[in-house]
């Protein structure tokens, strides 16, 4: 994983929060989703999950466990209460009941202090 400085990310969320209240529910997770995915999946995983349609029970999920640890280790109390319920709502539009599960499985692990649980 890339190390990033503090303060960096502290700035980008929290302009990234005032995008968010300014555009309502979809400023953050579809401008995540394609970079989360990216650092996440590579090569022949990344075609075959596009090609087959699957690539959209990664995205979402990906973005939302990356938001969550965003949360927990930079955002200020007023961000992560506002990106608590955009998990909320985001959580409830992932399709598959499997996939939701599985991703409100790691979200209770980044909870407790595990990283980088990307599908």
């Amino acid at each position: 994983m890339y190390k990033i400085h503090h303060n960096f990310v502290s700035k980008i969320g929290e302009a990234l929060m005032k995008c968010w209240q300014v555009s309502a529910n979809q400023a953050i997770f579809p401008v995540i989703a394609p970079l989360v995915t990216a650092l996440a999946v590579r090569g022949d995983r990344f075609m075959a999950l596009a090609k087959s349609g699957q690539i959209q029970n990664v995205c979402q999920p990906n973005a939302i466990l990356t938001f969550k640890e965003y949360l927990l280790d930079y955002a200020s109390p007023e961000t992560r209460k506002i990106g608590e319920e955009a998990i909320r709502e985001h959580l409830a539009e992932i399709p598959k009941e499997k996939v939701r599960k599985l991703t409100e499985e790691r979200l209770k692990k980044i909870e407790e202090g595990e990283r980088d649980l990307a599908f």
